[in-house]
């Protein structure tokens, strides 16, 4: 099988009857002969059904069972070798992974995740572990409720797509918070080569912003909150609201792709529970947006600069525009980002755990100009071993990667007697309130990482460390707001020197 579609029979079944799952199931069927039509050969496998299971491995019992999950997908990637894993249902479905938060001082309690289905590593709640992701990876989401409509509509709308002209996704709706407008304006010109579209927030707003939402190419660096469905902006210290997702209908064009470096952009609530909307992801992907990233929870960018979400955005769509599918384009992001940025920064780990994809990996939504086209050899080479040579190239690269990035290593206690670690703290803490942080967390932590990254340490004197500074406070309606700082520095002689800093705000 080229693309494996992975779900959970039984789960399915008691969300929305034998009949909705009959009506599901045909729906993956004409997605197969879609895919047929075009290439890829698709399969369907429960991971809780023994005859889907038993010449993979051991099947789920429990619907919500992460490790065991996991290891189904790893045996269905092992066994089968696809070039595409499309995760079918929400987390009440197919789990997220939860993983440790590397700034728990931030208030999540964990980080929900797809990024361990990605990779071959055994289940672990360490982030840090799965930077050799290798393996395309996506989620087709449902929201809460029984009826089994939305999730078919997705599949019939993966079955009739057609990859348009990149130009299609030339003109782009940006909209930032004015807060951030640097930040966002940097982003777009590496994207699009220019910012001449963004809109700041506040003012803008529906319905000015109405007419440019038919535009198919969505990057958003707006505030998101915890079961909210609605983005914000800010300006002087207010944050108004700069789009709803009950305002989309409409307004959404057919294979609208959406970048969301929200907070809370891909949480798939439970918005039956919560009394509110629908949770903005999924309200794009019901009004005809085909892919949808965003974060789970509590993410990270600097005000002024561009890290983190901005990034992990960035290399999304700068792949995409290379005519990549949704799938390739995200691992290739998330593997260009773990190759750019020091995975010992907290913020930048929580990033790389945090954003995952929802939509069909294997769709195409921009078709490369004809010239392009013919020098990559389209319409020569077989496209099944191309497509299996990419998938090597992939894996190979995730694990070259994660060899040579660093990561979070142990706590530096008052037990260790780093000398010159006190003054560190001290200093870290004077230029944390330099930039706005009161009361702050302070701690330090070695720096570890891969093969080739410690090969480099132990060929220098100086050995590095990592600092963090965290303060989340609460705005008068009790939203979080957390402001990091991470500084980076090198101990040599006793002497330890900063030799980077980074000032992160919660989006």
């Amino acid at each position: 099988m080229d693309k494996v579609v992975v779900s959970n029979k039984r789960a399915l079944t008691g969300k929305y009857t034998a009949d909705g799952l009959a009506k599901i199931e045909a729906a993956i069927s004409r997605l197969a002969a879609a895919d047929n039509a075009r290439g890829i050969k698709t399969g369907r496998i429960y991971i809780d059904a023994a005859d889907d299971m038993a010449d993979v491995g051991d099947s789920v019992i429990n619907t919500q069972d992460e490790t065991g999950a996991k290891e189904a997908i790893d045996a269905i990637a092992h066994k089968f070798n696809p070039d595409y894993l499309v995760l079918l249902g929400g987390p009440d479905i197919v789990p997220h992974i939860g993983l440790d938060n590397p700034t728990p001082r931030d208030g999540d309690s964990h980080v929900p995740s797809d990024l361990p289905y990605a990779s071959s590593a055994p289940h672990s709640r360490n982030i840090e572990d799965f930077l050799d992701a290798g393996r395309v990876v996506s989620r087709i989401p449902a929201p809460a409720g029984d009826n089994p409509g939305f999730l078919t509509r997705l599949l019939d709308q993966s079955s009739a797509h057609a990859s348009r002209p990149v130009a299609d996704y030339a003109s782009y709706f940006a909209i930032s918070a004015d807060a951030w407008t640097d930040s966002t304006q940097m982003s777009l010109n590496q994207i699009f080569g220019n910012f001449n579209d963004l809109k700041l927030a506040p003012p803008a707003t529906h319905t000015d912003i109405d007419a440019d939402l038919a535009k198919r190419a969505h990057f958003i660096n707006c505030h998101g909150r915890a079961l909210r469905p609605k983005f914000f902006g800010e300006k002087n210290g207010q944050k108004p609201v700069s789009i709803e997702g009950s305002k989309l209908a409409g307004n959404i064009e057919p294979d609208t792709v959406v970048a969301a470096e929200c907070c809370y952009g891909a949480d798939m609530y439970d918005h039956l529970l919560a009394g509110s909307g629908l949770p903005i992801c999924l309200s794009y992907l019901e009004n005809g947006a085909i892919g949808f990233v965003g974060s789970t929870n509590i993410s990270y960018g600097p005000a002024e600069a561009i890290g983190a979400a901005d990034l992990l955005a960035q290399f999304f769509w700068i792949n995409l525009l290379k005519g990549q599918s949704l799938g390739r384009a995200f691992l290739q992001a998330r593997q260009d980002f773990v190759r750019r940025e020091r995975m010992s920064d907290p913020a930048n780990l929580k990033t790389i755990g945090q954003f995952i994809l929802l939509g069909d990996a294997s769709v195409h939504p921009c078709s490369l100009p004809a010239h392009v086209a013919a020098s990559a050899g389209v319409g020569v080479v077989d496209a099944t071993m191309q497509r299996k040579a990419v998938r090597l190239a992939l894996v190979s690269n995730g694990q070259s990667v994660m060899e040579s990035a660093s990561k979070m290593g142990k706590l530096v206690t008052s037990r260790s007697r780093l000398a010159g670690h006190a003054d560190l703290l001290e200093k870290v803490r004077g230029l944390a309130g330099q930039r706005g942080l009161e009361k702050p967390d302070v701690a330090s932590y070695r720096v570890s990482g891969g093969r080739v990254f410690m090969s480099s340490v132990k060929s220098l004197a100086a050995k590095p460390l990592v600092t963090v500074a965290i303060e989340t406070t609460r705005n008068e309606d009790g939203v979080p707001e957390v402001r990091l700082l991470v500084a980076h520095s090198l101990r040599e002689d006793g002497d330890i020197a900063i030799s980077s800093l980074r000032t992160y705000v919660s989006r």
